[in-house]
C-alpha cells in the first residue's frame, strides 16, 4: 500500500512540475509575441507553415499554461520565434550559447564515449567542489 501511495505522490509531483513548465513556456511565448507585436493569428499562421497545426483555442490554453506542450510544438514555436528552446524554457539563451559548441562536439562521439566523458565531468566536479578555496587567504 505504501508503494502505491509513493507512486501516486511521485505522479502528482511530476504533474506539478509539468504544469509549472507549461506555464513558464506559455508565459515566455506570450512575452515574445508581445515583443514582436505579433497577433496570435500571425503566430498560428507561421506555426502552420512550419507544419504544426494547432487551433486558436489550443494556443490560448498553451499561452495560459493550461495545456501540455509536446516537444514538437516547443521546437516549432522556437523556430518560428527565432529563439532557442532554452529561451522558451528559461527565458534566456545564455545556457544555449555557452553550451552549444560543446554539445555539437559531444554529439560526434559514440554513446560509450559520451558516457565516459560524462563520468569524467562528474569526477572533475567532485574534485573542484572539494578543492580548498584559497581566495579568502
Amino acid at each position: 500500500m505504501n508503494e502505491v501511495n509513493n507512486n501516486s505522490r511521485k505522479d502528482n509531483q511530476a504533474e506539478d512540475i509539468q504544469r509549472k513548465i507549461d506555464k513558464k513556456i506559455g508565459y515566455n511565448i506570450a512575452e515574445l509575441l508581445y515583443e514582436k507585436d505579433w497577433s496570435q493569428k500571425k503566430f498560428l499562421d507561421k506555426l502552420h507553415f512550419e507544419g504544426y497545426g494547432i487551433s486558436k483555442s489550443s494556443l490560448n490554453r498553451i499561452l495560459n499554461g493550461e495545456q501540455y506542450m509536446p516537444a514538437f510544438f516547443v521546437y516549432s514555436a522556437a523556430k518560428v520565434l527565432n529563439v532557442s528552446a532554452d529561451f522558451l524554457f528559461f527565458g534566456s539563451n545564455t545556457a544555449s550559447q555557452a553550451t552549444e559548441p560543446l554539445a555539437r562536439k559531444l554529439s560526434s562521439y559514440n554513446k560509450r564515449e559520451q558516457q565516459d566523458i560524462a563520468e569524467l565531468i562528474d569526477c572533475l566536479g567532485s574534485i573542484i567542489k572539494n578543492f580548498p578555496d584559497d581566495t579568502n587567504n
